[in-house]
């Protein structure tokens, strides 16, 4: 077996092919970077997604909350119609 010898210009090729290769994949991670600031439609679809959710989880909140809201409403109710009650007994 001979052992293969590299001359300067097949060493310069292949950085030029090295160097080629590692810009062409720094461009495109800046294009995946960039990619929303440069297609306004999936910027709009992007702030869509987020309201959708953001209105979600508010309704959902409410749902989870309005029902202890109207217990709480009652029962300070009920304890102002007692204070009534109790403080003019002739108006029941």
């Amino acid at each position: 077996m001979n052992p293969v010898s590299l001359d300067a210009i097949s060493l310069e090729r292949m950085e030029e092919a090295v160097n080629i290769i590692e810009n062409d994949k720094k461009t495109e991670q800046e294009d995946s970077l960039f990619m929303f600031a440069r297609s306004p439609d999936r910027l709009l679809h992007q702030d869509t997604c987020l309201a959708l959710a953001s209105s979600f989880v508010l309704l959902r909140l409410l749902c989870f909350l309005l029902p202890k809201l109207n217990a709480c409403v009652k029962q300070a109710w009920r304890m102002q119609f007692y204070e009534l009650k109790r403080l003019f007994p002739t108006l029941s």
